[in-house]
């Protein structure tokens, strides 16, 4: 009697192709666990398959080769998900949240249908961290690429225009944009980027005077002149002070608009003009800040006539220190005190704040006499002389 030819059931078939498929065992060790040659297992394998091909290719499937499909379906899945698992326990787990995006994007390539959801839950990280991540990643790649056009258009619009500025560059560009144009200071901004941007001339500066060190002054009865700042309802005014250092006597006001070399000169002059009405004569040292109307070509040659200019500072010993003194006083003690409303006002006040400052009020410097006084007695000795 010969030997009994072994049969295998369909479900013990199905179970070992599906075992080999989903790559639970090989080839070989399924053939040994179940006692079935490699050649069948080679065989069943391939009918599995070509039942799910036949039935791509249109062919109508029986019952039992829409249950092999159905069970090919969710082999697939099985494998899909055990790649992603294999896929993701390669990267370490400190990934940062820019490079598992590049991670998900990835494996969209193989896997389309993968959620951001999903995946998140893979890597175990909050699903609105890499949500917010993505839009933030988009709206930023939109923004540079809105910056990248920007950048085009004014380059292109700079070079058809080589002499306009900026502004006029703005104007082209709203007359010819058919979206929204970049504002003003953008274009600035992209063309000075470009280095398409016209250069602006500047105006030569000219140096200015250093101070001059308290050993190098020249001989000479010290003036001091400088300018204060005063603001009134109806603008703006500037006041020059002239001040005799010895005598700490205010010689004159002069109230102007606006600062200017001459307005410097007049009242220069007409200070000394005090000081030689009493028959003093000496050769003057005029002491002023690095203001630009003191270092003016005008006030120069002014001072050139009356002796020597030097530049002085506040912090120096016997520099504009005193005549800085003068200016709160002038501001605190008199103009502040007033309700002066213009500058014929403050003209009229400055008269009258000049005879009480030499005559009324006692100078702790000069032992608490008066300006005035002081300056008569030196009248007095340069007479005598």
């Amino acid at each position: 009697m010969g030997k009994q030819r072994k049969t295998w059931s369909p479900e013990l078939k199905e179970q070992l192709v599906l075992a080999v498929l989903s790559g639970e065992h090989t080839i070989a060790e399924a053939a040994r666990e179940y006692e079935v040659s490699e050649s069948l297992i080679h065989t069943w394998r391939a009918q599995f398959l070509e039942a799910g091909r036949a039935r791509l290719q249109g062919v109508r499937p029986d019952a039992a080769q829409k249950k092999l499909e159905k069970e090919v379906q969710q082999l697939k899945a099985i494998i899909a998900d055990k790649e992603l698992s294999l896929y993701i326990a390669k990267n370490p787990g400190s990934l940062s949240v820019d490079e598992l995006l590049a991670c998900y994007q990835e494996l969209l390539g193989d896997h389309p249908k993968l959620s951001l959801s999903r995946f998140a839950g893979e890597v175990e990280r909050p699903y609105h961290v890499l949500r917010d991540a993505r839009q933030n990643a988009e709206r930023s790649a939109q923004r540079t690429e809105r910056r990248q056009h920007v950048l085009e258009e004014v380059r292109l619009k700079a070079l058809e225009e080589p002499l306009s500025g900026y502004r006029l560059i703005y104007q082209a560009l709203q007359q010819d944009a058919q979206q929204p144009s970049p504002g003003l200071h953008t274009v600035r901004r992209h063309m000075a980027e470009l280095k398409v941007q016209r250069p602006v001339p500047r105006k030569k500066r000219r140096p200015s005077a250093c101070p001059t060190s308290i050993v190098l002054w020249p001989a000479g009865r010290r003036v001091q002149v400088d300018a204060t700042r005063l603001s009134l309802p109806d603008g703006i005014c500037w006041a020059y002070l002239v001040l005799d250092v010895e005598s700490r006597a205010l010689l004159h006001i002069e109230v102007v608009r606006n600062l200017s070399a001459s307005s410097a000169v007049t009242a220069l002059q007409r200070g000394v003009y005090v000081l030689h009405h009493l028959g003093i004569h000496e050769q003057l040292l005029i002491m002023t800040d690095g203001g630009s109307d003191f270092t003016s070509g005008a006030f120069q040659a002014a001072c050139q006539e009356l002796g020597h200019w030097v530049r002085a500072k506040v912090s120096q010993k016997g520099g504009m220190g005193i005549l800085e003194r003068l200016n709160r006083t002038f501001k605190y003690d008199g103009v502040f005190r007033e309700e002066l409303t213009n500058i014929a006002q403050l003209r009229a006040f400055s008269t009258k704040f000049k005879n009480w400052y030499n005559s009324e009020r006692r100078h702790s410097s000069l032992g608490y006499t008066y300006p005035w006084v002081k300056l008569l007695a030196a009248t007095e000795s340069s007479n005598v002389a």
